[in-house]
């Protein structure tokens, strides 16, 4: 209902006392407002929204409920942020003051102190200056307020300072009343939440992005517009519950029996971190009337780099509420999660005694270690009301177990719940997922949902369907992560066995009847074509992998050696489909690629090394253009493969050299299993696929490079100054990399921990095969005693690890149609790098990487740029192939925790400079004046100021032909001229250059056929200072075909070389 409220005078306030016998109204002093009630929520709305200094402005109003306030304020002003508003409550009859309580910041959650009003100073968001709109008057200060029902209470608000705009005060009942039914409570209403973080409450209140589910109704409701007409939100508004803090909520419950409790949520992460295969597992302890009830868990597999986990639905097990007050309590004990909704749902038609669960004796059918299925004796049947059912498990192999099962119920999307934990003891995997409707399905289809378990162990697993009935005749544990090789011989994996996809949900599950192929000739690896069990498959689970989309699966090698990979009877869709090309990676590194016309074809990849244990295959689909017919070419159109089995061999043999690319924007990775031949200590690390070393050990690998040019080696890597070589050809190209050894930080660094370090100087190679070879040595370590770096000795037990390995072309070629990037460490050269510099100013800055600090940056294709710490006078070559004369743009990208600084570029002679203005928050793009420059190869030196402000990093550089007109280019005994033009020509072009006496100084003639444009280069005996261009269709006759092209010097089409 609305109340409208004016002071009037005296002699009119009966009247308005006889109208409001109708029509409520109530007297405010020296202002306006309306009132919006609803639920849990009184809202206070001034009809004048401005503030001025030093006013206040009072609201009367009534509550319904004796209970605890909480008190919110929606205002907008650009320069609130650290000005104070003052909230005061008073009874209205007696000026009595309502106190508010208070919880000071990092105090205990019980610790309270009381005052008589409050002063809430408006905080900053991250990276913004103007606050936030909507705000909980106190923040994590908890500030509350007891009121009466029935009592009328005058609330005064005051500013100091002045206020834009004040759109509404919120006074919403801490005392949450729940009446059976579905109801949603705001998860701004906790009465309790120990978060010290301001921006955990206010900044995601002004960021609600989550409707509700269907039929769910939110108590308190300011989204419903027909009754808070001043609303500006169509969902509710959420909180962030920070890690190891939580959210208490208080309930009146109204209506007492069986509810179930669900927390719908998504958990922070850094996703700068983030990269595909990451696993991420949460828990959210749940508790009632201060008494843990049980752990909610959940899990997230990222399926793409920087990707966030997404929503998910938690449910508690049905809770017994009697009526009256109680707490329910969220928290989080592995990282801060977003509290989108706290649902409440009546289960009226719960029975504890009528034995909800049901536990299966069922024996699983073990096929083999990978495989257990689970075959009921008569079908079990899932639903929101029916029973879920309990099955034990005790695995053979350690590792993550994902759910398969024959569903032949409902042909819709319904929710399943799987949970899993160990006999008597914590949960450790639960998840709902929805089922596709297709008969046999991998549980979560393509988002990974595997529960870890280890050999020997008990679980219990419990399904549980919250839908229309899910009709189950047997379900499927297979161990996907890893699956065990045989010890010899051939074998076969499942495409539905995968770690990690992007394939889309589409291709997934609803593939596995498509495609009818069978292959016995191969063992599968968990084998459901296998007798034992009562209903074996008789197609493959085939899967979809479309256009640009990868698939990862983990195998446990059981004997090391090479192996080929076939992808059998491989077809195409569409069917007009006319090409198709799958790569091959092995543990993370690009191996081969196999492409195909046409359909049902055997694909077959080159010999790879797999070690003992456990091993990552990816194959990734290529995006390539779609020929539509006729002669133009779509990416638009999905193309992709039916892959219907994984067929591997073991074979003799040594892997065939790899391929480097020739192409700047490309990183070529050296496989590290694909070595040619080892010496010494060389041990694989499972955990993360690095290889260790020890002094004396050398690998060697061979590279077929593809095109003539500029190359570097780049390992990643940990070892010590001195510790290792690199050899291109047999010829050591180490140079002074990463050898100074007088620096204390840098050989203090290189001992202990692991740097990205450039490994290798440019080196200049010829197309053809070449051979890498990596040594090992006893590097340096210091000696605090004599202050100096000495040899490790082999009392230390030093390893050295190498991570990866890549080559890369870095003589970039311009180009006029695009910019062309290298990062900062694709240099020729850097000058702390070519000295030991001791102890000088820029000790401990000397690895060209800075691999870690910085972060990474993105420039177009370019996704992980790493910084070069660009200080005290550190210069930087590049070298930069300019294909024709004309003017350039060079760029630098770089970022600094100061504002303002200088960079020099020294160019062909020339030297420039270019401010460089940053704020610290990312690499700035900075572009020199354009430099004239004739085809040719150039080093382009960068050299960072002898005193910069703040710590520069150079994250990248840049090269762009600049767009020109007609220009001629005049150098000491040539010239240039390039012109464009009106129309294409047939005739005869003749070039005049004249001295400042006129005399004719250079003449050319050649003959155009349907020309555009023309350019050409000509002699000169003298000075040029005017130029003209003809152009003559008939020289017997001289008849000119348009007026002449004229230059002179001075102007901006005249340059001088």
């Amino acid at each position: 209902m609305k109340q409208t409220k004016k002071m009037v005078s005296l002699c009119l306030s009966l009247v308005f006392l006889a109208i409001s016998m109708c029509m409520p109204l109530s007297v405010g002093a020296e202002n306006t407002y309306t009132t919006e009630t609803g639920g849990t929520l009184t809202r206070l709305i001034p009809t004048t929204k401005s503030f001025e200094a030093n006013e206040t402005k009072t609201f009367d109003f009534t509550v319904d409920t004796t209970a605890e306030y909480a008190l919110f304020m929606d205002s907008t002003d650009s320069n609130k942020v650290g000005t104070a508003t003052t909230f005061a409550i008073t009874e209205k009859d007696s000026s009595t003051a309502v106190p508010f309580t208070v919880r000071e910041k990092d105090s205990d959650a019980s610790v309270m102190t009381s005052v008589e009003s409050y002063s809430y100073v408006h905080p900053s968001r991250y990276g913004n200056t103007e606050g936030f709109q909507y705000e909980r008057v106190g923040n994590i200060s908890e500030l509350k307020a007891t009121l009466t029902a029935g009592t009328n209470y005058t609330l005064s608000v005051s500013r100091e300072a002045t206020l834009s705009t004040l759109n509404y005060v919120d006074l919403r009942c801490l005392t949450i009343p729940i009446t059976g039914g579905k109801q949603a409570i705001a998860s701004e209403d906790a009465t309790v939440f120990t978060t010290t973080t301001p921006a955990h409450v206010n900044e995601q209140l002004n960021y609600g992005n989550t409707a509700l589910p269907e039929g769910y109704s939110l108590i308190g409701d300011y989204t419903d517009k027909s009754v808070f007409a001043s609303s500006n939100r169509n969902v509710p508004r959420y909180i962030h519950i920070s890690k190891d803090t939580y959210a208490e909520y208080k309930l009146d419950i109204q209506k007492e029996g069986w509810y179930r409790v669900y927390y719908n949520t998504s958990t922070w992460v850094d996703t700068k971190t983030v990269t595909a295969g990451d696993k991420y597992s949460f828990k959210v302890p749940f508790s009632v009337d201060g008494e843990e009830k049980e752990t909610l868990v959940w899990s997230f597999t990222a399926t793409a780099d920087g990707q966030s986990p997404e929503t998910r639905l938690l449910k508690t097990l049905p809770v017994q509420f009697n009526k009256g007050e109680h707490t329910i309590k969220f928290g989080n004990a592995t990282a801060g999660s977003y509290a989108y909704h706290i649902l409440m749902e009546e289960l009226p038609d719960y029975d504890p005694e009528e034995d909800a669960t049901v536990v299966m004796d069922t024996v699983p059918v073990k096929v083999d270690s990978t495989l257990s299925r689970f075959e009921p004796e008569t079908p079990i049947t899932l639903s929101s009301t029916g029973k879920s059912y309990v099955f034990t498990f005790t695995p053979e192999a350690t590792g993550e177990y994902a759910f398969f099962y024959n569903n032949t119920g409902s042909a819709g999307s319904q929710p399943m719940t799987i949970s899993v934990s160990e006999a008597g003891g914590d949960k450790v995997f639960e998840n709902t997922c929805n089922t596709k409707g297709v008969v046999f399905e991998r549980f979560g289809d393509n988002s990974y949902q595997a529960a870890p378990m280890e050999a020997g162990k008990t679980y219990t697993i419990t399904l549980t369907g919250t839908g229309t009935a899910i009709t189950m005749e047997y379900f499927d544990l297979r161990c996907v992560n890893p699956l065990t090789t045989p010890a010899e011989g051939k074998f076969a994996i499942s495409p539905s066995d995968y770690v990690v996809t992007s394939i889309g949900s589409s291709h997934m599950s609803q593939q596995f009847t498509s495609q009818n192929y069978k292959n016995t000739e191969y063992p599968m690896i968990g084998d459901y074509y296998s007798d034992k069990l009562a209903s074996p498959r008789d197609r493959v689970t085939a899967i979809h992998n479309g256009n640009g989309s990868y698939i990862t699966y983990a195998l446990n090698v059981t004997t090391a050696g090479y192996f080929t990979l076939t992808l059998p009877n491989v077809v195409t869709y569409p069917g007009d489909a006319k090409a198709e090309s799958i790569r091959l990676s092995v543990n993370g590194e690009v191996y081969d690629e196999q492409g195909w016309t046409g359909t049902a074809t055997d694909l077959t990849f080159k010999p790879f090394y797999l070690y003992a244990g456990v091993n990552r295959i990816t194959l990734t689909n290529l995006t390539v253009p779609f020929d539509k017919g006729d002669g133009t070419q779509s990416e638009g159109k999905e193309v992709g493969a039916y892959i219907k089995s994984l067929l591997f061999d073991q074979v003799p043999g040594k892997p065939e050299p790899t391929a480097i690319s020739g192409d700047t924007k490309v990183d070529s990775k050296i496989p590290l299993n694909s070595m040619e031949t080892s010496t010494g200590s060389v041990t694989k690390n499972d955990a993360d696929g690095s290889y260790s070393f020890k002094a004396g050990a050398s690998v060697e690998y061979k590279v077929n490079v593809n095109e003539a040019g500029t190359y570097v080696v780049y390992i990643d890597g940990k070892a010590p100054q001195n510790g290792v070589d690199v050899l291109v050809d047999g010829t050591s190209k180490l140079g002074a990399t990463y050898k100074t050894t007088g620096q204390k930080e840098t050989v203090n660094a290189s001992f202990s921990s692991r740097q990205v370090k450039k490994l290798s100087v440019p080196v200049e190679l010829e197309a053809g095969e070449h051979t890498i070879t990596l040594n090992f040595a006893n590097g340096s370590k210091w000696d605090e005693t004599e202050n100096k770096a000495v040899d490790i000795t082999e009392a230390d037990d030093y390893t050295m690890v190498v991570y990866s390995a890549w080559m890369r072309r870095v003589d970039l070629t311009a180009s006029a149609s695009e910019e062309m990037f290298l990062r900062s460490w694709d240099f020729t050269a850097v000058s702390f790098l070519q000295e030991d510099k001791g102890s000088s100013s820029s000790a401990g800055w000397c690895f060209p990487h800075q691999y870690g600090q910085g972060g990474p940056y993105t420039v177009g294709s370019f996704t992980d740029c790493r910084s070069v710490v660009f200080i005290n006078g550190v210069d930087v070559t590049y070298k930069v192939n300019i294909p024709a004369d004309g003017y350039y743009n060079f760029s630098t990208f770089i970022n600094c925790s100061a504002a303002t600084n200088t960079c020099t570029m020294n160019l062909n002679g020339g030297t420039y400079s270019c401010d460089v203005t940053t704020d610290g928050s990312g690499p700035v793009k900075s572009t020199f004046e354009p430099v004239f420059l004739t085809a040719g190869v150039y080093d382009v030196n960068f050299k960072a100021p002898a005193s910069p402000t703040g710590t520069m990093r150079l994250y990248g550089m840049s090269v762009t032909a600049k767009e020109m007109g007609d220009y001629v280019a005049v150098g000491a005994d040539s010239a240039s001229v390039s012109v464009a033009f009106d129309k294409a020509y047939t005739g005869s072009v003749i070039t005049a250059f004249y001295s400042a006496s006129n005399e004719l100084v250079g003449i050319q003639t050649d003959v155009i056929t349907d020309a555009a444009s023309y350019r050409a280069d000509i002699a000169l005996t003298d000075t040029p200072v005017t130029a003209k261009v003809f152009v003559w269709g008939d020289l017997t006759n001289v008849i000119p075909l348009r007026t002449s092209i004229d230059f002179a010097a001075g102007t901006d089409s005249w340059i001088v070389k």
